[in-house]
């Protein structure tokens, strides 16, 4: 489900640009060649109990998470300002 609404927020980000979707899409399906789980038995799915290189990941995807966040918020300062003479 999240990947969904990433993919829809990419999609109209991109107007509608479906190439850098797939992009992402076969990014999302090759990670796990790439970032392998160390867990011969997995754990729990809410266990803390993970592998290092998870933990890893999941902290550079928030660091990027929040990057993008303050990339992407609407900024509220005025871009000119009104001066009133009296």
């Amino acid at each position: 489900m999240a990947m969904s609404v990433a993919f829809a927020w990419l999609y109209a980000r991109t107007r509608g640009s479906l190439l850098l979707v797939m992009f992402l899409h076969s990014a999302i399906n090759n990670s796990t060649d790439v970032v392998p789980s160390a867990a011969v038995v997995p754990p729990g799915v809410f266990s803390v109990h993970a592998s290092a290189m998870s933990w890893i990941t999941l902290g550079v995807l928030w660091l990027c998470a929040l990057g993008l966040l303050r990339y992407f918020w609407p900024n509220d300062t005025p871009h000119h300002s009104i001066s009133f003479v009296t």
